[in-house]
C-alpha cells in the first residue's frame, strides 16, 4: 500500500486506478483493493470519477511523524 502512496507527487495528485495500477506494475484488482484499504484507513480519497488523491489527514500524519522523529533525535 505505501508503494500507492508514492505513485501519488505535487505535480501529479489525483490519480486513476489504472494509472495507479500501471506505474505500479500490478493488475488493476490488485491496486483497487490496496487502494480501498488507503481509503479505509482514511489516507486517500476518491474523487467523483475513476480518480483518487491523498487527503489532508495523509500530510497532517507526515507532519507528525516528521515532528516525532526530529523530537527524537534531539
Amino acid at each position: 500500500a505505501i508503494d500507492v502512496l508514492h505513485a501519488f507527487s505535487p505535480t501529479e495528485p489525483r490519480l486513476a486506478l489504472g494509472e495507479i495500477a500501471h506505474r505500479l506494475g500490478l493488475p488493476k484488482s490488485t491496486a483497487h483493493n490496496l487502494l480501498a484499504t488507503l481509503v479505509a484507513g482514511g489516507l486517500v480519497e476518491r474523487t467523483d470519477g475513476p480518480h483518487a488523491h491523498l487527503n489532508s489527514d495523509f500530510w497532517r500524519t507526515l507532519s507528525r511523524q516528521k515532528l516525532h522523529k526530529r523530537a527524537v533525535n534531539v
